[in-house]
């Protein structure tokens, strides 16, 4: 039996460690549609109220690795789609982005203006 993997048990100062993202809508009742950043898109997403997805950037990033522009599209269907920008820092290899609702006990129907991303 023979098998092949592309995996590599290599040591760790050998090994590019990848550059991790996790993109999370903790209680928006409007869906994260698409993650751009850099030389990055990420598209068709359907990120719901209380989910997160992870994303394992495995070209890296250039330097430097602070002050990187993500931008979140949020689906406000019927409203118009909403593109939110934070600037991060990956210097320790990992994010997480998190979009919230600013006014999550308004009764009324959420508006996508009251969504923030921390």
């Amino acid at each position: 039996l023979i098998s092949c993997s592309d995996f590599w048990w290599g040591h760790d100062d050998e090994v590019d460690k990848y550059i991790d993202i996790i993109v999370k809508n903790h209680d928006s009742k409007f869906p994260i549609t698409k993650v751009l950043l850099r030389d990055y898109k990420f598209e068709n997403l359907n990120i719901k109220s209380g989910t997160s997805l992870s994303f394992e950037l495995i070209d890296g990033l250039n330097d430097p690795l602070e002050n990187v522009s993500v931008n979140l599209t949020v689906d406000c269907s019927p409203q118009t789609p909403i593109i939110l920008n934070k600037l991060v820092d990956f210097s320790d290899g990992f994010e997480l982005i998190t979009a919230k609702d600013r006014k999550p006990n308004n009764t009324l129907t959420q508006d996508c203006n009251n969504i923030i991303i921390e």
